[in-house]
């Protein structure tokens, strides 16, 4: 996996939870993501990566982690 899109996605995701540190694997709705700030990430991942998400697809992939988004990232972009 690019550790550029992970170190981005990790940053987002922090920024938008208020945390200072994550760990890949850590079930984001347990320390706190819920529907709004779920919306702001997928935002800013469509804005740093220049690209667009559709929500059918999200909505199937239920990305829960820094490693599950950024392996989500990592193929819409290749």
């Amino acid at each position: 996996m690019d550790n550029q899109i992970k170190q981005t996605v990790r940053e987002i995701i922090m920024k938008e939870l208020g945390i200072k540190e994550i760990s890949d694997e850590t079930d984001l709705y347990s320390i706190g993501m819920e529907s709004i700030k779920y919306i702001n990430i997928m935002v800013e991942i469509e804005a740093a990566f220049k690209i667009r998400i559709d929500d059918e697809t999200v909505i199937e992939s239920n990305l829960r982690s820094v490693n599950q988004f950024s392996k989500f990232i990592e193929k819409l972009l290749n």
